[in-house]
Protein backbone atom coordinates (compact mmCIF):
# COMPACT_ATOMS: atom_id res chain seq x y z
CA UNK A 1 0.00 0.00 0.00
CA UNK A 2 2.84 2.11 0.53
CA UNK A 3 4.21 1.93 -2.84
CA UNK A 4 0.96 2.66 -3.88
CA UNK A 5 0.34 5.37 -2.63
CA UNK A 6 4.08 6.37 -3.03
CA UNK A 7 3.28 5.88 -7.18
CA UNK A 8 0.16 7.97 -7.11
CA UNK A 9 2.23 10.60 -5.67
CA UNK A 10 4.80 10.68 -8.02
CA UNK A 11 2.19 10.52 -10.99
CA UNK A 12 0.81 13.47 -9.30
CA UNK A 13 3.96 15.38 -9.57
CA UNK A 14 4.79 14.37 -13.11
CA UNK A 15 0.93 15.95 -14.41
CA UNK A 16 1.26 19.01 -12.26
CA UNK A 17 4.73 19.40 -14.02
CA UNK A 18 2.94 18.55 -17.32
CA UNK A 19 0.14 20.24 -17.24
CA UNK A 20 1.58 23.85 -15.65
CA UNK A 21 2.91 25.81 -18.47
CA UNK A 22 -0.21 25.03 -20.70
CA UNK A 23 -2.38 26.56 -17.33
CA UNK A 24 -0.13 29.15 -17.29
CA UNK A 25 -0.40 30.09 -21.28
CA UNK A 26 -4.17 30.16 -20.77
CA UNK A 27 -4.54 32.46 -17.97
CA UNK A 28 -2.09 34.70 -19.49
CA UNK A 29 -4.13 34.31 -23.13
CA UNK A 30 -7.48 35.20 -21.30
CA UNK A 31 -6.77 38.14 -18.69
CA UNK A 32 -7.74 41.12 -20.03
CA UNK A 33 -5.10 43.85 -21.67
CA UNK A 34 -5.34 47.48 -20.45
CA UNK A 35 -5.08 49.81 -23.34
CA UNK A 36 -1.86 51.36 -23.29
CA UNK A 37 -3.18 54.40 -25.08
CA UNK A 38 -5.06 56.92 -23.16
CA UNK A 39 -7.85 59.37 -23.96
CA UNK A 40 -6.68 62.87 -24.38
CA UNK A 41 -7.83 65.88 -23.00
CA UNK A 42 -11.24 67.53 -24.96
CA UNK A 43 -10.74 64.35 -27.23
CA UNK A 44 -13.77 62.63 -25.90
CA UNK A 45 -17.05 62.59 -28.03
CA UNK A 46 -19.49 62.54 -25.10
CA UNK A 47 -18.27 65.84 -23.58
CA UNK A 48 -17.92 67.38 -27.08
CA UNK A 49 -21.56 66.74 -27.43
CA UNK A 50 -22.37 67.89 -24.15
CA UNK A 51 -20.53 70.69 -24.98
CA UNK A 52 -22.50 71.80 -27.83
CA UNK A 53 -25.98 70.83 -26.14
CA UNK A 54 -25.57 73.02 -23.48
CA UNK A 55 -25.03 76.10 -25.67
CA UNK A 56 -28.20 75.29 -27.73
CA UNK A 57 -29.91 75.26 -24.39
CA UNK A 58 -28.50 78.92 -23.15
CA UNK A 59 -29.32 80.13 -26.60
CA UNK A 60 -32.90 79.01 -26.69
CA UNK A 61 -33.95 79.98 -23.15
CA UNK A 62 -31.68 83.80 -24.55
CA UNK A 63 -34.06 83.91 -27.65
CA UNK A 64 -37.18 83.31 -25.38
CA UNK A 65 -35.99 85.58 -23.01
CA UNK A 66 -35.30 88.57 -25.85
CA UNK A 67 -38.71 87.95 -27.38
CA UNK A 68 -40.53 88.17 -24.20
CA UNK A 69 -38.52 91.39 -23.42
CA UNK A 70 -39.43 92.93 -26.93
CA UNK A 71 -43.04 92.14 -26.71
CA UNK A 72 -43.18 93.56 -23.05
CA UNK A 73 -40.89 96.55 -24.39
CA UNK A 74 -43.40 97.07 -27.64
CA UNK A 75 -46.55 96.89 -25.04
CA UNK A 76 -45.00 99.69 -22.88
CA UNK A 77 -44.01 101.18 -26.33
CA UNK A 78 -47.95 101.58 -26.96
CA UNK A 79 -49.21 102.27 -23.50
CA UNK A 80 -47.20 105.52 -23.58
CA UNK A 81 -48.26 106.42 -26.76
CA UNK A 82 -51.72 105.66 -25.92
CA UNK A 83 -51.43 107.56 -22.27
CA UNK A 84 -49.70 110.99 -24.15
CA UNK A 85 -52.90 110.82 -26.89
CA UNK A 86 -55.01 111.23 -24.86
CA UNK A 87 -53.77 113.70 -22.43
CA UNK A 88 -53.15 115.61 -25.92
CA UNK A 89 -56.46 115.61 -26.80
CA UNK A 90 -57.97 116.50 -23.15
CA UNK A 91 -55.68 119.18 -22.95
CA UNK A 92 -57.02 120.47 -26.28
CA UNK A 93 -60.53 120.21 -25.44
CA UNK A 94 -61.63 123.48 -24.08
CA UNK A 95 -64.35 121.04 -22.07
CA UNK A 96 -62.03 119.07 -19.64
CA UNK A 97 -58.51 120.69 -20.44
CA UNK A 98 -58.91 121.83 -17.03
CA UNK A 99 -59.84 118.34 -15.70
CA UNK A 100 -57.62 116.83 -13.09
CA UNK A 101 -57.46 113.20 -14.04
CA UNK A 102 -54.96 110.80 -14.34
CA UNK A 103 -54.62 109.45 -17.19
CA UNK A 104 -52.90 105.29 -16.71
CA UNK A 105 -52.50 102.41 -19.61
CA UNK A 106 -51.79 99.13 -19.28
CA UNK A 107 -51.94 96.21 -22.01
CA UNK A 108 -54.49 99.11 -23.66
CA UNK A 109 -57.01 99.31 -21.03
CA UNK A 110 -56.58 103.26 -20.18
CA UNK A 111 -57.97 103.85 -16.34
CA UNK A 112 -59.03 107.00 -15.75
CA UNK A 113 -58.55 107.94 -11.68
CA UNK A 114 -60.05 111.21 -10.58
CA UNK A 115 -63.32 113.59 -10.26
CA UNK A 116 -65.12 116.38 -12.96
CA UNK A 117 -67.56 118.23 -12.08
CA UNK A 118 -70.43 117.11 -14.54
CA UNK A 119 -71.56 113.59 -16.18
CA UNK A 120 -70.78 115.68 -19.67
CA UNK A 121 -67.42 116.04 -18.89
CA UNK A 122 -67.03 112.41 -17.92
CA UNK A 123 -68.61 111.65 -21.06
CA UNK A 124 -66.37 113.36 -22.97
CA UNK A 125 -63.53 111.86 -21.75
CA UNK A 126 -64.73 108.40 -22.17
CA UNK A 127 -64.76 109.07 -25.28
CA UNK A 128 -61.75 110.64 -25.87
CA UNK A 129 -60.05 108.11 -24.44
CA UNK A 130 -61.68 105.40 -26.31
CA UNK A 131 -61.28 107.35 -29.42
CA UNK A 132 -56.69 107.28 -28.62
CA UNK A 133 -55.19 104.36 -31.14
CA UNK A 134 -54.60 101.10 -29.64
CA UNK A 135 -57.20 101.37 -27.12
CA UNK A 136 -59.12 98.19 -25.67
CA UNK A 137 -60.94 99.17 -22.93
CA UNK A 138 -61.47 102.19 -20.85
CA UNK A 139 -61.47 101.58 -17.05
CA UNK A 140 -63.80 103.97 -14.51
CA UNK A 141 -64.08 102.44 -11.84
CA UNK A 142 -61.65 105.42 -10.01
CA UNK A 143 -63.57 107.71 -11.97
CA UNK A 144 -65.96 109.74 -10.42
CA UNK A 145 -69.01 113.32 -10.80
CA UNK A 146 -68.48 115.89 -8.33
CA UNK A 147 -69.94 114.32 -4.60
CA UNK A 148 -68.71 110.93 -5.25
CA UNK A 149 -71.57 109.65 -7.85
CA UNK A 150 -70.70 107.42 -10.65
CA UNK A 151 -70.88 107.83 -14.26
CA UNK A 152 -73.38 104.69 -15.12
CA UNK A 153 -72.70 102.26 -16.84
CA UNK A 154 -75.05 103.10 -20.11
CA UNK A 155 -73.86 106.24 -20.49
CA UNK A 156 -70.36 104.96 -20.05
CA UNK A 157 -70.89 102.83 -22.95
CA UNK A 158 -72.64 105.31 -25.24
CA UNK A 159 -69.56 107.39 -25.13
CA UNK A 160 -67.27 104.57 -25.52
CA UNK A 161 -69.30 103.92 -28.91
CA UNK A 162 -68.57 107.35 -29.86
CA UNK A 163 -64.93 107.26 -29.18
CA UNK A 164 -64.76 103.61 -31.06
CA UNK A 165 -66.62 105.39 -34.23
CA UNK A 166 -64.01 108.11 -34.29
CA UNK A 167 -60.87 105.55 -33.28
CA UNK A 168 -61.75 102.73 -36.34
CA UNK A 169 -62.15 105.71 -38.91
CA UNK A 170 -65.55 103.76 -40.25
CA UNK A 171 -66.37 106.91 -41.64
CA UNK A 172 -64.57 109.77 -43.92
CA UNK A 173 -67.05 111.90 -43.58
CA UNK A 174 -66.63 113.70 -40.21
CA UNK A 175 -70.59 114.83 -40.35
CA UNK A 176 -71.81 111.45 -40.84
CA UNK A 177 -70.26 110.35 -37.17
CA UNK A 178 -72.04 113.47 -35.75
CA UNK A 179 -74.76 111.99 -37.27
CA UNK A 180 -74.88 108.98 -35.48
CA UNK A 181 -76.94 108.30 -32.38
CA UNK A 182 -76.54 105.80 -29.15
CA UNK A 183 -78.90 105.46 -27.09
CA UNK A 184 -77.91 102.68 -24.11
CA UNK A 185 -80.40 101.15 -21.53
CA UNK A 186 -79.71 98.33 -19.13
CA UNK A 187 -76.75 97.14 -21.90
CA UNK A 188 -79.32 97.37 -24.87
CA UNK A 189 -78.23 99.69 -27.56
CA UNK A 190 -80.00 101.44 -30.02
CA UNK A 191 -78.20 103.07 -32.60
CA UNK A 192 -80.04 106.05 -34.84
CA UNK A 193 -79.56 108.55 -37.71
CA UNK A 194 -77.95 108.23 -41.23
CA UNK A 195 -75.22 106.72 -43.56
CA UNK A 196 -75.04 106.36 -47.31
CA UNK A 197 -74.30 102.47 -47.89
CA UNK A 198 -75.48 99.29 -45.73
CA UNK A 199 -71.88 98.03 -45.24
CA UNK A 200 -71.76 101.31 -43.58
CA UNK A 201 -74.37 100.04 -41.29
CA UNK A 202 -72.96 97.02 -40.77
CA UNK A 203 -69.79 98.49 -39.64
CA UNK A 204 -70.99 100.19 -37.00
CA UNK A 205 -73.43 97.25 -35.21
CA UNK A 206 -69.88 95.19 -35.63
CA UNK A 207 -68.25 97.97 -33.54
CA UNK A 208 -70.94 98.18 -31.19
CA UNK A 209 -71.27 94.77 -30.30
CA UNK A 210 -67.44 94.28 -29.35
CA UNK A 211 -67.98 97.39 -26.41
CA UNK A 212 -67.71 95.72 -23.42
CA UNK A 213 -70.93 95.70 -21.42
CA UNK A 214 -73.39 95.71 -24.74
CA UNK A 215 -76.06 93.30 -24.75
CA UNK A 216 -77.71 93.86 -27.60
CA UNK A 217 -77.75 96.22 -30.72
CA UNK A 218 -80.45 97.39 -32.24
CA UNK A 219 -80.14 99.22 -35.20
CA UNK A 220 -82.67 101.70 -36.74
CA UNK A 221 -79.63 103.43 -38.64
CA UNK A 222 -81.30 104.97 -42.17
CA UNK A 223 -79.51 104.24 -45.47
CA UNK A 224 -79.93 107.37 -47.47
CA UNK A 225 -78.02 106.68 -51.21
CA UNK A 226 -76.06 109.34 -52.60
CA UNK A 227 -79.43 109.84 -55.45
CA UNK A 228 -81.79 110.47 -52.69
CA UNK A 229 -79.77 113.41 -51.61
CA UNK A 230 -80.05 115.20 -54.22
Amino acid sequence: MNILNLIKMLLSIVVLLYFKPIFAESVTVDAPQQSSSKPQAGSSAAPQAGGIAKPQTSQANSAGKKSATKQANNCTSTDSSITTSIKTNIATNDMVSSANIAVITESGVVRLIGSVNSEKEANTLVEISEAAKGVKDVDINKFTIKGNQKLSEDSAITSKIKGAIIREKLFDDKDIIKSIEAKTTNGIVVLTGTVANQSQVDKIVKLTQSIKGVNKVKSEIVVIEENDKK
